[in-house]
């Protein structure tokens, strides 16, 4: 996993994650077992691919690195811990770092609207990071809403999906979307060139 110049990778999850179980009693398969190693091998994957995204989530929310990188690994556990109850497993850590946040950020707030501070984003090349760097700065002038719902897109959620997550209608979310492209579209071209 390559990471934008001066920046470190995504911290694992502490060690020993893998060994208990959770609050529900959900215990692991056997340590050395078949199960255990396709467990541990499809964790380890989907911590690979999904941690770098929830980062740039987290930051495009306004979130600290120190603190992303806490939700993230805090959020990782968790998932160990639930992984044979959990259905949709990036769909579910989506949901567990955004409410976390929200919960760091302001108890009883609906969106956090802190400045983003991108300076260290995680990327595959010094060109995505440079885009994603002022693509935040544009989404950062959006309205919290638009903002937030535009950030799960990008992520790689259907309004529908983003609707369930935020329990608005998926009506609602699209009105948010297409207000927020064309707040984006202006902040980038002007209003005189509008389509």
């Amino acid at each position: 996993m390559a990471v934008a110049p001066g920046s470190q990778s995504v911290r694992s999850p502490p060690g020993g994650v893998m060994d208990g179980s959770d609050d529900l009693g959900n215990r692991p398969p056997r340590a050395g077992s078949a199960a255990a190693a396709i467990k541990e091998e499809l964790f380890r994957i989907f911590y690979d691919q999904t941690a770098p995204q929830l980062m740039t989530f987290l930051r495009g929310h306004g979130a600290s690195r120190p603190d992303a990188e806490d939700i993230i690994a805090d959020t990782a556990i968790l998932t160990w811990l639930r992984w044979d109850s959990i259905e949709d497993h990036r769909r579910w850590a989506y949901r567990v770092v955004s409410r976390a946040w929200i919960k760091r950020c302001k108890p009883g707030a609906e969106v956090c609207c802190a400045d983003i501070d991108p300076g260290v984003m995680v990327t595959n090349s010094a060109d995505e990071w440079v885009y994603e760097d002022d693509l935040l700065r544009l989404v950062d002038r959006l309205p919290p809403r638009q903002r937030e719902v535009m950030l799960w897109k990008s992520a790689g959620f259907t309004p529908t999906e983003i609707a369930e997550e935020l329990h608005l209608t998926a009506a609602n979310v699209r009105a948010n979307l297409m207000k927020a492209r064309r707040s984006l579209y202006e902040l980038l071209y002007g209003r005189s060139n509008q389509p």
